[in-house]
């Protein structure tokens, strides 16, 4: 009788994963200086100065993310952004979520289904943010846009999103079993697999590895 065994598959590359850290690190640095500037004045040159900086580190991750975008040699290429789109386990992270957790967990091979749309449209925002940043010192308002506000918007949406992914990662860490926390830090992530149809018991992902690798078994040149 054949017995489920684990594996770790490398998913994510050292220069995604340096990218992630980046913008990471950096984002929570401008959360907080971009508060004390806001509402602190006996701190806001400092503040201000900090912010300047992480700003700067902030931007640097962003260009590395783009260009690991087209360059990745794992799963950190656009096609598997766009390939790893489904609908249906769409709906099942849904229902995790709103069931805090009890629903069960879909399986994925690298990347959250429901959270493939945000991180699109984060990318965009997380663009939109470094341009505004760096251009409201000298043009505040440019097409008749007051870049400050539109700096001050961009920012609270990032927020948000923030606290939502770090909530969400530890669930699926907690519920799931996949160490999708570690993954971001070694770049592997733990699958169980069995040599029998696919299976979901208790959300653990379970089957086939190479049938929850979506899209092409190796990315193109």
């Amino acid at each position: 009788m054949k017995t489920e065994t684990l594996h770790r598959r490398e998913i994510w590359s050292k220069w995604l994963r340096l990218a992630h850290w980046m913008l990471a690190l950096s984002t929570l640095a401008l959360m907080a200086t971009g508060w004390l500037v806001r509402h602190t004045p006996s701190v806001a040159q400092a503040a201000a100065d900090w912010h300047y900086i992480a700003g700067s580190i902030f931007t640097l991750g962003l260009a590395l993310r783009i260009w690991v975008l087209f360059s990745d040699k794992l799963m950190g290429r656009w096609q598997f952004l766009l390939a790893d789109l489904e609908p249906k386990k769409m709906l099942q992270m849904l229902k995790f979520y709103l069931s805090l957790g009890k629903a069960t967990l879909p399986r994925w091979y690298a990347h959250n289904p429901l959270w493939l749309p945000v991180y699109l449209i984060l990318l965009v925002l997380m663009v939109l943010a470094a341009f505004t940043g760096h251009l409201q010192g000298s043009y505040p308002i440019v097409f008749g846009i007051y870049l400050p506000s539109l700096h001050a918007v961009i920012a609270t949406l990032i927020s948000l999103f923030v606290l939502g992914h770090v909530i969400a990662v530890f669930m699926h860490d907690l519920k799931g079993g996949s160490d999708d926390v570690s993954a971001m830090v070694n770049g592997k992530r733990l699958f169980e697999v069995k040599p029998i149809p696919t299976q979901e018991i208790n959300g653990v992902h379970k089957g086939s590895l190479d049938s929850l690798k979506s899209g092409p078994k190796n990315p193109p040149p």
